[in-house]
């Protein structure tokens, strides 16, 4: 079978209707509603409040792998209770911050070696 990986990120709570758990369940159901159009076998979220939870919310609900794309992990982050048990449904939880940094690194490291820096 051939992978379908599918990443998706959108507004705030705050373009969306707001806050509460009504709006917020109806963005997880329209997330299920495509994904069980399109089938993939993995879905990516970056993990900000709004769309990019219920788009993983929904994807773990389904039973699709999901790759948790994390900018930073804030112990102070409005939804972190929702975010934690999202987190904890996920395949896979990446810190981008850190892996952008060692990225960078590498880059800056193969760059100088090639201009004999």
């Amino acid at each position: 079978m051939d992978r379908l990986v599918i990443s998706a990120t959108g507004h705030r709570p705050n373009k969306l209707g707001g806050y509460g758990d009504e709006v917020y369940h109806r963005l997880v159901k329209l997330a299920e509603q495509y994904i069980n159009e399109i089938k993939p076998t993995d879905i990516i979220s970056g993990m900000a409040l709004g769309w990019d939870q219920a788009w993983a919310h929904a994807g773990i609900n389904l039973g699709v792998r999901v790759h948790a794309a994390i900018p930073f992990l804030d112990k102070n982050h409005n939804g972190l209770k929702n975010l934690k048990s999202i987190l904890n449904g996920c395949s896979i939880n990446v810190q981008v911050r850190l892996l952008f940094r060692k990225v960078v690194i590498r880059h800056i490291k193969c760059r100088s070696e090639m201009n004999g820096w």
